[in-house]
């Protein structure tokens, strides 16, 4: 069962058009503070005298501040399904996310350096430029995941499985 949170982020990620409330460069969501970048934002239009954008799938992404501690929120409240994330540059160093579902995820540039990641779902998730440094994925499913220049050095792999997953320049991994 996903989090209120969760269900509204993957929402976002499947219904076009995307609306959003702006607001001093601040974007709003059923009074929650969803903050968003994009290069190209296009203005729909005005809706009690507030700004109403679209923005495509590609352009758009869920800050790390406000959605990393959401996530940590739920997990403390006992929802393990993240899937289909998109979280660019989240810092969750050192976050115990044991047993979660991150499967399909975009978490590019992530901070999960030194986090309890065992048995967590990855597959087909994007690790780009990730740090897992010190990180425990041990028996974490890893497969189809894209890992090309994530840190990988003095993570414990034991019992991981990459099958299929793209792993150019990524540091502290042999086969």
């Amino acid at each position: 069962m996903k989090s209120v949170f969760m269900q509204l982020a993957t929402a976002f990620q499947r219904v076009l058009p995307r609306r959003f409330v702006r607001q001093a460069d601040q974007y709003y969501f059923d009074d929650e503070v969803i903050i968003v970048s994009s290069d190209n934002v296009e203005e729909v239009w005005d809706f009690d005298d507030q700004e109403i954008y679209y923005l495509p799938y590609d352009e758009w992404q869920i800050r790390s501040a406000v959605a990393a501690r959401h996530i940590l929120e739920d997990y403390e409240r006992g929802y393990r399904d993240f899937s289909a994330l998109v979280l660019i540059g989240a810092d969750l160093q050192g976050a115990s996310l044991q047993d979660t579902d991150f499967s399909d995820s975009q978490l590019f540039r992530a901070n999960l350096q030194g986090a309890n990641l065992q048995g967590v779902d990855f597959s087909y998730a994007k690790l780009r430029e990730a740090n897992l440094q010190g990180a425990d994925l041990s028996n974490a499913d890893l497969r189809g995941s894209d890992l090309s220049y994530a840190n990988l050095c003095d993570a414990n792999l034991d019992g991981a499985m990459f099958k299929g997953a793209f792993v150019t320049d990524t540091k502290g991994l042999s086969f």
